[in-house]
């Protein structure tokens, strides 16, 4: 079922680049007005204990779906479905074509090494500082079923 709603996710947000988070941490981010790096771990990260690369610069790290055919054989441990089986929903937060320009590429680590960083490759990608609210063109929470369904719920917020 998680390959289905996976699917679904990326069908969705095709040509979007999006911030995936826990509904729980959603709440700070809308409280800051902004997405904010998760310099030295403080946020809790569904995704297990890692040594993100884009964290480890500054930068608040993205999913980067505009290229299918290149990013989604890549999703492997950062599944954004991980956070949605853990408590049966997320909150995506879509960053407006304006900051496309602002992006740092996975290439990044190319140039300066990962120095025993993890990074996703093809995929993930970073925003260096803050992420105003104002730089996201929609939020979207999205649901499990809460019964045996093929569909996830997606409520756009904005």
């Amino acid at each position: 079922m998680s390959a289905l709603f996976l699917d679904q996710l990326i069908n969705f947000f095709n040509g979007s680049i999006v911030h995936f988070t826990s509904f729980e941490a959603f709440k700070s981010i809308y409280e800051d007005k902004a997405i904010k790096p998760n310099i030295d771990a403080k946020y809790s990260s569904p995704f297990g204990r890692y040594k993100p690369y884009f964290a480890s610069k500054g930068c608040v790290s993205f999913f980067d779906f505009r290229e299918l055919e290149k990013s989604t054989g890549n999703v492997g441990s950062c599944n954004p479905i991980t956070i949605l089986n853990q408590t049966g929903r997320l909150v995506a937060l879509e960053l407006s074509k304006t900051k496309y320009s602002s992006l740092i590429s996975w290439e990044d680590c190319k140039i300066h090494g990962l120095n025993g960083c993890n990074i996703v490759p093809n995929l993930e990608v970073g925003f260096r500082g803050d992420v105003s609210l104002g730089d996201i063109s929609k939020i979207c929470v999205i649901t499990k079923p809460k019964v045996y369904s093929a569909r996830l719920q997606i409520k756009i917020l904005s």
